[in-house]
C-alpha cells in the first residue's frame, strides 16, 4: 500500500510475459472463449459508423476507423463467448 492508500503492484515483466504467452499457446483456439453455455443475443448498433460517414468522401476519418475497429473487435469478443450478435 502506498501512503495515499493505493495498492501498488510490481510485476516482473519477463515472468508475466512468459506466463501470458504460455497461456495463449496452451489454450490455442480456445483462448478467450467462454466455457459456459450462452445463447443470448446482442444488438450491436454499427449504423452509427455508416450514418456519420460523409458519402462524398472515399475514405474514413480516424474517428470512423476507430469506431469500425472497436465494433469489429467487440463482435469477435462476443461471438467467441457464444453470444449471437445482430
Amino acid at each position: 500500500m502506498t501512503s495515499g492508500g493505493h495498492l501498488l503492484l510490481i510485476l516482473k515483466k519477463a515472468d508475466v510475459t512468459r506466463a501470458a504467452v504460455h497461456n495463449v499457446i496452451s489454450k490455442a483456439e480456445q483462448y478467450g472463449r467462454s466455457v459456459g453455455e450462452n445463447s443470448q443475443g446482442v444488438l450491436l448498433n454499427s449504423s452509427v459508423l455508416s450514418s456519420s460517414h460523409d458519402k462524398g468522401q472515399d475514405h474514413l476519418s480516424l474517428d470512423h476507423l476507430r469506431t469500425a475497429l472497436i465494433c469489429e473487435h467487440t463482435i469477435q469478443l462476443l461471438t467467441a463467448n457464444r453470444y449471437v450478435v445482430f
